[in-house]
């Protein structure tokens, strides 16, 4: 076990380097949207040299229509849907009304040549009040072996018995797109547990040919009281098996495990997929440090011992707010990981927020961090949300981003997403752009994810989520956005106004 890292300080956004010191692991691991949206001027250094301003709209938003429906809670890559050749999303919205309440929802949009579209191919949702369906959506995998792309939604609130379950639902894709009805249901084994509160593909952990799923209920109560908890099960011909194979909790009082949670991909390249799993208010040695870890696939399964661990070193840092693979950002050919912690303090900048890069050398991650990266602003909400968003640039290199939901700039709180690009040398220090929702507590940023290549020009694209974004003063909608990936060396200092208009579901 070793505590996360700080670097170098570079300006508002920067690093810091300081000597720290390891702390040992004690933990059981059981079974069981007329106004403005900024990019705003970040310069890159090119053969050419700076480069002169310019002008980029987001490619593709969508709002929520209806108040306070949260729509942009969640965000995230559904692969391939309908086997087209074009990438496709989700995006939830887990206080969606229908007919009159608030059941919550989320949207399937298709990608092709022109990109996506200004209609979601399916609205799917739940009859059910009060579930939160749509808080945490995902990408699947190909889990029945179809050749097509699945996709997973969790209701972290789902109330069956003793209330607040949770329950995730699996929709299946096909040629002609998403299963209207979920072809398997899961609920969370105990009251108050929010199974589904995180969700995600674990990709094949066995080697079987089936995409598994990840399933993380942060408030599970076992042996101690909101410990957390996270399920594995395994995809079969017929769907996800209806029992876990592997169960690990937190074994701390409220330390909430299964808060996030992401498949890597193969990170030791042995042929079967791996995964990370955190618990930000995990204590060790201080109050809510943070614990992420990392487990490896297997013919028969992960083993409930993570191989590589992570702690952080403040107080009420949450290390493992958020977590995602970060593709391969220094191209030696192994995928690494990314780290939010939206609680890390910069010195008197309190709850500055950070984020961590942890490298993977020949299949195993760094034991410190080698880049950090964190705000100049208190309660910035910085590392709430983190990604790999593929290679955006076409450069050979994976970049990542990071999500402050409540960042300030022109407008108090508005939120602003953060981009570095990969390089050999690893990510960048500075951002290679960054872009901000320029509308008074937005949550622009909230919920960030790559959305591969919906329009098949062979870059990646990204998706931000606003769930708070406003239509007016007493509307408050949400909004989703894309940015089209864009070439190595393009102009990217950038001012963005939206046009009036809006993009319905």
């Amino acid at each position: 076990m070793t505590p996360a890292r700080e670097f170098i300080r570079a300006g508002a956004l920067g690093t810091n380097m300081k000597k720290t010191h390891p702390h040992p692991l004690f933990i059981m691991l059981t079974f069981l949207l007329l106004p403005v949206l900024s990019l705003h001027t970040i310069f890159a250094q090119t053969a050419a040299g700076l480069q002169t301003q310019s002008t980029l709209l987001p490619a593709w938003t969508s709002d929520g229509v209806d108040n306070g429906v949260d729509y942009g809670i969640s965000v995230a890559s559904a692969g391939d849907i309908n086997g087209d050749g074009y990438a496709d999303i989700v995006i939830g919205a887990q206080k969606y009304l229908v007919d009159g309440q608030r059941c919550g929802s989320a949207f399937v949009y298709l990608g092709g040549p022109g990109g996506l579209p200004d209609s979601a191919h399916s609205q799917l949702t739940n009859a059910d009040p009060g579930t939160y369906f749509g808080n945490a959506v995902s990408g699947a995998g190909d889990v029945n072996g179809d050749g097509y792309d699945d996709i997973l939604i969790g209701a972290s609130h789902y109330h069956l018995n003793s209330g607040y379950e949770g329950a995730v639902y699996l929709y299946t894709g096909s040629a002609e797109g998403i299963s209207d009805q979920p072809v398997w249901t899961m609920v969370g084994p105990m009251g108050d547990a929010q199974f589904g509160y995180a969700v995600s593909s674990a990709g094949d952990v066995n080697g079987d040919g089936y995409d598994d799923i990840l399933i993380g209920a942060r408030n599970y109560s076992l042996q101690s009281s909101n410990e957390g908890a996270a399920f594995l099960y395994l995809g079969s011909p017929s769907g996800p098996q209806n029992t876990a194979i592997w169960q690990v909790t937190g074994a701390q009082t409220s330390a909430l495990l299964g808060h996030a949670l992401a498949g890597l991909g193969d990170i030791n390249h042995d042929g079967y997929a791996d995964f990370v799993v955190s618990a930000p208010n995990f204590d060790q040695g201080e109050l809510d440090t943070g614990l992420v870890m990392v487990f490896l696939g297997s013919k028969t399964g992960p083993s409930l011992s993570p191989t590589w661990s992570v702690t952080g070193i403040q107080v009420d840092e949450r290390l493992g707010s958020a977590v995602a693979s970060a593709g391969d950002v220094d191209g030696n050919g192994y995928t690494d990981l990314i780290v939010g912690a939206r609680g890390y303090d910069s010195g008197t900048i309190v709850d500055a927020g950070a984020a961590y890069l942890f490298y993977n050398t020949a299949g195993s991650f760094s034991p410190t961090a080698a880049w950090m990266t964190f705000s100049d602003q208190t309660y910035s909400g910085f590392g709430i949300a983190v990604a790999g968003f593929g290679d955006v640039n076409n450069d050979g290199y994976a970049d990542v981003g990071v999500g402050a939901h409540r960042y300030s700039d022109d407008q108090p709180e508005e939120g602003f997403v953060f981009v570095y690009r990969g390089s050999s040398a690893g990510a960048e220090k500075t951002p290679y752009w960054s872009a901000s929702g320029n509308k008074a507590e937005t949550q622009f940023g909230y919920a960030i994810s790559a959305a591969g290549d919906v329009n098949a020009d062979e870059r990646d694209d990204l998706l931000i989520g606003a769930p708070i974004y406003k239509r007016d003063e007493k509307t408050v909608m949400g909004r989703a956005y894309s940015f089209y990936g864009i070439a190595a060396g393009d102009v990217i200092q950038h001012t963005v106004f939206l046009p009036a208009i809006q993009n319905n579901p």
